[in-house]
């Protein structure tokens, strides 16, 4: 535990070297203690920490410093490999102060996870968010209970001037307006992270921990509204902040004034001006902003440790602007803030098998500012707010209710209870390019069933999904086989196991609909009254409950905790029967050879290129035909990589890759950070030493997959140690430097007399007192400098000159003369000058010799001065 003392009551904290002030919390004795880590479940030594309060995230977005300082461990290369970022510059640095100072300090709400809440971390709030079961576009389906609980999740309250939005705030400021959730990632994030798609999954600051892992939400999935990412995953970053209602912009808008959905540009990131767009606006005129693109993409925080309460560097005494009762302004000061309601008025319909096809009778109203429009799942608008839909197929279907004020309602009702007649299904496993043998599975929809014999010694073993096209609500399946108790390696006491199903289920919460996963068993036994007993045989009719939407799995189950091993069972001759079965069957199949097969089902395998026919006549007359075209290419596409660095680097390097495919072209480029493009030849940065992998993919499905080993990068510069020792007479001493570097070496020390020494120590010999300067380079180019101080030496302090003497001799003869000023020899010939020094204390110097001569004859200059200096 960290413990950190100080006699201030409030302080104004600088962080480095700018200038720009942080109001600081007053502290007075308090203990920053870890939150969450009672529970090794997390496993923040893996996967990295949802937690705000003392993340990566928050202490980058707040920060000014051109080194941001940690808390927890930073994110480094060692820990982040290519998505590090310890030694990037704070987001605000690049904003001008007059910016910096123009952010309002918001008092937000985050969410925590239950660790963190049963930890001492939250401030309020009973419940986690919920887990997201399937992927949809809208919020309200996949977290139903958002709109009603939202000021139950788990909370903590911080202060922060550039925050991330929660997930209750992504839905109410953003998909409630009717925005959208994806977002673009811009140009010079995507350059700088060498990353190709378009969009990519953005933070928020809502933590989620499952049973053996923390994590953290995620929204704009391009097939899903919200999902979950460990929080070591790279993912996009979009800050929020809230402008001071005084502050002029730069188109010199008061921020008072702007309106909510306005676009402003304020601050640079990245060498480019950042767009904002407001979203919301306080009641006393702070508005809301946040980024319109990506701006970057980073990891939310660095696995290996676990998380402090607080931040040691963000800590403000008080907020500006308060939103921790999560305040909604409409546009225009619109006094409506409610979506339309949306309601199905047959609902207990949906629980109850229809025959081909299904009518859906829906209300729509709302009472505020009147409804604008609904817009259908096939993408027609309609202004009527009653009205009736039909549907022929299981499936989700969204609808979205506008209303007059600008509330946007994305409801989901999935469609689970249609009882499609059974049909002849003609699947191939590939078609048109394909690196192997094609397989051609030929049934009907109604071939449904299992049947096998198999060892389970884990808590669940799962049997191959039923296919979803038609609905197996309230149909009876008959369930056969024996159960036998194998060995056990603890004895049983209650532990109990059985056969049944895993499926889909359909709830809901208000007018909303809900999807979620349960279990149901068909039998149980106590494995202690099996033990010796050998095969035991059961039969059971199970009916399929009417709350069934889809995806329905045989399923059996041993109860145990997930990871135990300590029991195993056999089943034997296990069958699952749908009873409820209509006599639907294929007659004959023929082959594109011509021959005829009498049978049910059928499977064939092409091994050749060509284009292959397939008819199937069912019992009730009609033929169905399909055509399958088959090219095959087995070579797999080529890869070259250049730019792989063979001598050292404090730089980032970047590689050019080069795909190409000679029969079937290449499909796609897959990177290490997860992008991909359809390019054949890009540029890839790498920042951090470590493993790289590339794939690249042809149109047949063949990969090659190349993986690199970067260690030439070396940022770190040389560690330097000194050592100053005089001598016994302190008439001189002597500097010894000792230079290390782990990573590329020690290439040469520079010494303060500009001598280079290619050694990674010297001694280095002074007779003054003073500041000896030595600048130690690694083979990387990294450069450390280094000032040495020697003040131990005793210096004999001078009388003073007291006169200079010369005396000349040769072409001019002349005794020891008092040197006053400069003088001239003009007799030709050869001239020896000698002097001499002599001090206030009657020291007299060694004599000093210059020989002078002079020839006359050309050119006429025939003189020269001469002038002593002391």
């Amino acid at each position: 535990m960290r413990k950190y003392k100080a006699m201030i009551i409030s302080a104004l904290v600088t962080l480095g070297i700018s200038s720009y002030p942080i109001s600081a919390h007053a502290i007075d004795n308090f203990e920053n203690k870890l939150v969450g880590s009672e529970n090794s479940y997390l496993r923040r030594d893996v996967w990295g920490s949802s937690y705000w309060g003392s993340s990566n995230i928050r202490e980058w977005l707040n920060s000014t410093d051109s080194v941001v300082k940690y808390t927890n461990l930073p994110p480094s290369s060692q820990k982040l490999g290519n998505t590090a970022y310890d030694m990037e510059p704070g987001f605000l640095t690049t904003f001008t102060k007059s910016e910096q100072e123009g952010i309002a300090v918001t008092n937000h709400r985050v969410h925590v996870n239950f660790h963190d809440a049963n930890t001492g971390g939250k401030h309020g709030g009973g419940l986690q968010r919920p887990p997201a079961h399937v992927d949809n576009q809208s919020l309200l389906f996949q977290l139903p209970n958002i709109e009603r609980e939202k000021m139950d999740y788990f909370y903590r309250n911080e202060k922060d001037k550039v925050f991330l939005l929660n997930i209750w705030e992504v839905y109410d400021y953003i998909q409630k307006r009717g925005l959208p959730l994806t977002k673009s990632i811009s140009k010079s994030a995507k350059n700088k992270n060498s990353y190709f798609n378009d969009t990519i999954p953005w933070l928020t600051s809502t933590g989620y921990a499952e049973q053996a892992s923390d994590n953290v939400s995620t929204v704009g999935w391009e097939d899903s509204a919200t999902r979950i990412s460990r929080a070591q995953e790279a993912k996009g970053v979009v800050p929020a902040i809230h402008l001071k209602p005084e502050y002029r912009l730069s188109n010199n808008m008061l921020a008072k004034d702007m309106k909510i959905g306005d676009e402003v540009k304020f601050g640079t990131y990245l060498g480019e001006e950042l767009v904002w767009m407001v979203v919301n606006k306080s009641e006393d005129n702070y508005p809301l902003l946040i980024t319109k693109e990506v701006i970057d993409i980073k990891p939310y925080d660095t696995p290996g440790d676990d998380s402090y309460l607080y931040s040691n560097y963000v800590r403000f005494e008080k907020g500006d602007v308060d939103i921790t009762n999560e305040p909604f302004q409409m546009r225009e000061e619109e006094s409506d803030i409610t979506p339309p309601v949306f309601e199905v008025l047959n609902r207990e319909e949906l629980n109850k098998r229809q025959n081909k096809q299904f009518v859906l009778k829906v209300k729509v109203q709302d009472s505020e500012s009147g409804l604008d429009y609904v817009q259908l799942p096939n993408g027609n608008r309609i202004k009527t707010g009653e009205f009736e839909y039909t549907f022929a197929e299981n499936k989700e279907y969204n609808f979205v209710s506008k209303d007059k004020a600008g509330n946007y309602r994305y409801s989901v009702v999935p469609i689970g209870n249609v009882n499609i007649p059974s049909k002849v299904e003609i699947k191939a496993s590939t078609e048109g390019w394909t690196n192997k043998d094609v397989s051609v599975e030929i049934s009907s929809t109604n071939d449904v069933g299992y049947e096998g014999t198999y060892k389970q010694d884990t808590r669940d073993s799962w049997l191959p999904m039923w296919q979803n096209f038609t609905t197996y609500k309230d149909k009876r399946v008959k369930i056969t086989g024996n159960v036998e108790f194998i060995n056990a390696k603890r004895e049983p006491v209650n532990e109990t196991i059985g056969v049944g199903f895993s499926y889909i289920y359909m709830g809901n919460v208000g007018s909303e609909y809900t999807l979620r996963r349960t279990w149901t068993r068909a039998n149980n036994f106590k494995l202690i009254d099996l033990k010796g007993k050998g095969k035991v045989h059961f039969e059971e009719i199970f009916k399929i409950p009417d709350n069934y939407y889809k995806d329905l799995q045989p399923w059996t189950q041993i109860d145990v905790p997930h990871i135990d091993h300590d029991f195993t069972v056999e089943y034997s001759d296990l069958k699952y029967e749908l009873l409820d079965n209509d006599d639907f069957q294929v007659d004959k199949i023929t082959l594109p050879n011509g021959r005829e097969v009498h049978q049910n089902a059928y499977r064939d395998t092409l091994s050749e290129e060509g284009t292959y026919v397939y008819k199937v006549l069912d019992n009730r007359g009609k033929e169905t035909e399909k055509t399958v075209k088959v090219l095959i290419d087995k070579d797999n596409p080529v890869l070259n990589i250049e730019g792989i660095p063979n001598t050292f680097t404090n730089k980032e390097i970047e590689l050019k890759l080069k795909a190409s495919d000679s029969k079937s072209g290449v499909s796609r480029i897959e990177l290490p950070n997860s992008s991909q493009t359809n390019q054949e030849e890009i540029s890839y940065k790498i920042k951090a030493n470590g493993s790289y992998t590339f794939k690249v993919y042809d149109k047949a499905g063949n990969v090659t997959v190349k993986t690199i080993q970067i260690n030439q990068i070396d940022i770190t510069p040389p560690e330097v140690s000194t050592n100053v020792s005089i001598s016994q007479n302190k008439k001189e001493g002597f500097i010894d430097v000792k230079a290390t570097d782990s990573q590329s070496g020690v290439s040469e020390i520079v010494l303060p007399n500009g001598t280079k020494q290619r050694e990674s120590s010297v001694q280095f010999k002074v007779d003054q007192n003073g500041v000896y300067p030595f600048v130690v380079f690694d083979n990387a180019g990294n450069r450390k400098e280094v000032n040495v101080k020697v003040n131990g030496l005793e210096i004999p302090v001078s009388s003073g000159i007291q006169k200079v003497e010369y005396t000349l001799e040769g072409a001019i003869n002349q005794g020891w003369t008092l040197y006053k000023e400069p003088f001239m020899i003009m007799n030709e010939g050869i001239t020896t000058v000698k002097s001499r020094v002599y001090d206030k204390a009657g020291n007299i110097s060694e004599t000093k010799t210059r020989v002078v001569k002079i020839d006359k004859t050309k050119p006429n200059q025939n003189q020269i001065k001469i002038e002593l200096t002391e």
